[in-house]
């Protein structure tokens, strides 16, 4: 679950990459490049939290301890997160340079790409749990 949980990271910054490079690269200027960089890393740790927790319930159903404590899912994210953002720190990724867009890189965006991450990991972690909940309610198991 960590190494799918680092592997989604990996990929959905790269995505996060091109799509500001392509609007930096295209038509945009850096002063209105800061309001549209947010909602770009938004979205993406939403999807990304969306892949990770829909990956993780795959997963939970071959585990016995992960399909009894769904709550560990969200450990896993919360941890790997932490960690993450104490690694960047540590080495020097988060300069909060204004002209910096990108995941690590300005502490802003770092910050809100993982806070995000996490919050819809808990949602969907929620919603999957609800899902089971009124299936089990409706079958009678």
């Amino acid at each position: 679950m960590i190494a799918i949980f680092i592997a989604s990271i990996v990929v959905f910054d790269i995505i996060g990459v091109i799509v500001i490079t392509l609007k930096d690269l295209l038509w945009l200027t850096k002063k209105s490049m800061l309001f549209l960089a947010y909602p770009i890393w938004f979205v993406a740790a939403i999807f990304n939290g969306l892949y990770y927790t829909s990956f993780a319930f795959d997963q939970a159903k071959k585990n016995i301890t992960f399909a009894s404590n769904t709550w560990l899912i969200a450990v896993v994210a919360i941890v790997v997160s932490a960690t993450a953002i104490c690694i960047f720190t540590y080495y020097g990724q988060m300069n909060n340079d204004k002209y910096d867009y990108y995941v690590p890189g300005n502490s802003g965006l770092t910050y809100t790409f993982f806070i995000t991450l996490i919050l819809s990991t808990l949602f969907f972690i929620n919603m999957e749990n609800w899902k089971l909940s009124k299936y089990k309610k409706y079958n009678g198991t």
